[in-house]
Order: structure tokens, then sequence, then C-alpha cells
């Protein structure tokens, strides 16, 4: 039995989770991608996981549902500090936690060699689930536990990327009035194989154990941010993006999951009750938005349930309202989805005879990507905030 195209299968689990002769198990691909494989001697044939894959599903678009945009942070500096962007997250996952609910989202693993989903009852337990993870999660059987706590009557809030939504609300087959969903602007997911040869590589290097990772530090600005690793002993690592051969891989489509490169939830239509993101290019209209360099949030609210909520916490946020326009024109994936790098084959074949990862990487960045380090493309995320005249000009001398 064929659940979907083995190349727009999304990892998201729905047919695992949904399957009740539990046929089906997730298992790594050459590249280290999850994915489904049925026990032949356990499948009864009953369809189950071919009727909840989300790429089976035509999601037609809401035409009556009106897409309202904020751009926003926390107003705890600190919270918002030590997230990925605006801290908005945290505020909204605090409300659901304060009406005795559950948060589900992404979390490292204790050796920091792979990323899980996972829950908190606790806002102690929230710290986890900040900062940005550029692999792709596990989802285990944390869609039959979300299932579990909504049919109890808990409030939940799960958090993920635009396909994991989608497998989580197929599983679940009906709406739930105690669900409150929200999918993150996605660039597309590496591989958790990737992501280990990478850090095992930094382990070896150092001669130490993570024990901590954080892949977009705010330093020296969430504009230009770095990768930030601890070890047990050994000196602080920490290298700025725009070098860091593990970000520049995955920034330029070299090992993203096939499906990430047809990614029918690249578009406005989301899966989420909320959307969240960067909000990168934002143009601050007021001085309450001073000091927005330290990192600002995209809301796109998606429907009734999503504004409820964020009427509820704005409270807590220094916020002022946008466009889905000014949204789209800084995250491109809210149009289309990213396009492979043309060495992208050649990278993994590279990588897949040497099972050398940052030999491979590094030697397809020097040969493929000599101008990413440049003082233009380091101008991108901030052409938006500088005068036009200047940008005009910088656009000029490039030619």
């Amino acid at each position: 039995m064929i659940i979907c195209d083995k190349e727009l299968c999304t990892g998201c689990q729905a047919c695992v989770s949904v399957c009740p002769q539990s046929a089906i198990t997730m298992q790594a691909d050459k590249k280290g991608f999850l994915r489904p494989i049925i026990n032949d001697q356990l499948c009864n044939n009953c369809g189950f996981c071919i009727k909840s894959c989300p790429i089976n599903i035509n999601y037609k678009k809401d035409e009556k549902q009106e897409k309202i945009v904020y751009a926003a942070w926390n107003k705890n500096s600190k919270i918002r500090k030590r997230s990925s962007s605006g801290g908005v997250f945290t505020v909204i996952a605090n409300y659901i936690l304060d009406k005795n609910g559950v948060v589900f989202g992404a979390r490292w693993t204790n050796d920091y060699m792979a990323v899980v989903h996972d829950y908190c009852e606790t806002k102690e337990g929230l710290s986890v689930f900040q900062g940005s993870k550029y692999v792709q999660s596990n989802i285990g059987d944390n869609y039959k536990k979300a299932k579990n706590f909504l049919e109890n009557n808990r409030f939940v809030l799960f958090s993920g990327t635009p396909c994991q939504i989608a497998g989580l609300k197929s599983y679940l087959k009906k709406p739930y009035p105690n669900l409150l969903t929200i999918d993150l602007v996605c660039h597309g997911v590496p591989s958790s194989k990737v992501w280990k040869d990478y850090a095992t590589y930094m382990e070896e290097k150092h001669n130490d154990k993570i024990t901590n990772v954080q892949l977009k530090y705010k330093k020296p600005s969430w504009l230009s941010s770095s990768i930030k690793i601890t070890f047990k002993d050994s000196p602080t690592y920490l290298e700025s993006v725009f070098t860091n051969p593990y970000y520049l891989g995955f920034v330029k489509n070299f090992y993203l999951r096939d499906s990430c490169y047809k990614c029918k939830f690249s578009n406005i239509n989301r899966q989420g009750d909320i959307t969240l993101g960067d909000f990168w290019g934002y143009q601050p209209y007021s001085l309450k938005f001073i000091g927005y360099n330290k990192g600002v949030s995209l809301i796109i609210i998606n429907n009734n349930s999503g504004n409820t909520i964020f009427n509820s916490v704005s409270k807590n946020l220094v916020f002022e309202k946008s466009t889905i326009e000014k949204a789209i024109r800084g995250n491109l994936n809210l149009k289309e989805p990213q396009k492979k790098h043309e060495a992208s084959k050649d990278f993994w074949k590279e990588y897949i005879k040497t099972s050398n990862f940052i030999y491979s990487i590094k030697s397809y960045i020097k040969q493929n990507c000599q101008k990413t380090n440049s003082f233009f493309n380091k101008l991108r995320r901030y052409k938006y905030i500088l005068p036009i005249w200047f940008v005009k000009f910088i656009k000029k001398i490039k030619k």
C-alpha cells in the first residue's frame, strides 16, 4: 500500500497515529528523514492512513475569513531576549497554562542530537520550547496525547510546522473548542542525521559534550544573529549565521526534506488558528517600537479562535497592525516553497558517499556561496528599514 507520493511525504506521522493495527512505523531513509513503513502482515487495508494523510486532502481556501496581521513583541524583555523573535509564543502559552491547559511544542533531546515534540503543564517547563530549532522534530505519539487531553476537557495548545498541524487535525477528525493551534512560518526542515553529524563533529572538535544549543542567538542583534553552542567544560562556541556551515547549508536549501520544495502549505491558507514567525523587513510606524532590532514577531490571526486568544493576551504585548502583503514581503514562504539549491543533489551524493557532513557542506558552500558573507547579503534583512534612496544606490553598485 502506498500512502502518498514519497517526495511529497512530510513525515507528519498522522498515518502512524491513526492506524488501528499499529502496522506503520517511522524509519529513517539514507538522508535521515523519517518515513512511514507498513508491515504488510499487520495491515488490514482499511485505508485510514491514506484518508488521514494531509497530502491527499484538498484544502480549500476560506475566502470569507480575513487575515489580521500584527507586528508584536513580549513586554517582558528577558523572555523576549531568549526567544527566537519577539517572544509572543510564551505569552500565548502562559495564557493556556493559566487555564490549567497543556502546551505542546518542539524541544531538543537531552543530548542535543535531535528534536522531538513534547508537552508541558507548567510555566517552568516552557523554556525548552523557546528558540529556533532548524531540524525536523519527531512527533512521536503526541497527537494521541493531545487527543487524550482534549477528551478530558483540558485546554490544549499545539504548536508546530504547518504540515504537523495539518497532521494533528487530520488525526483528530473533528474540531475541538478547547484546542488552539499555532503553525510557524517554516523555511523547511533538515533531517536529524544532518544535525546529529554536525553536533557530533562539534563535540569531537571541542572534546566535550554539548549542554545547550541556540541556533538563533541574538548577538549582535536579532537582525544579525549567531549560532551559540554551550559545552560542559569547554569555551562556548559562537559564530555568525552568515558564516556557520550548518546554518548556511540550511538557509541555502542544500538539505531540506524533498517535500519542503513542493510544500502545499507554503501560502497564506494557514493550518493554525494563529501563525507565528519573524517579521523580517518590519518597518516601525510608532515610537513605541523603538528597539525593534531586539526581535519582532509576525502574528497572523487566521480565524475567530485565534482572534479571541489574541485579544485575551494583547495586554502583555507591544503591537501594531500590519498587512498580509508586508508579511509576505519579509517571509516568502507565505507565498511559495523554497527552491532546492542546484548543487543539492551533488551535495547529498558526496555526503552519503563520505559520511562526512562538515567536509561535504564546506566544500559546496565554498563552491556555490562565495557571496553569502558579503556586505550586500548582510544588508538583505535590513533593506526595508533603510532609506529608499540608499537601497536603490546599493542595487546600482551591485550591477
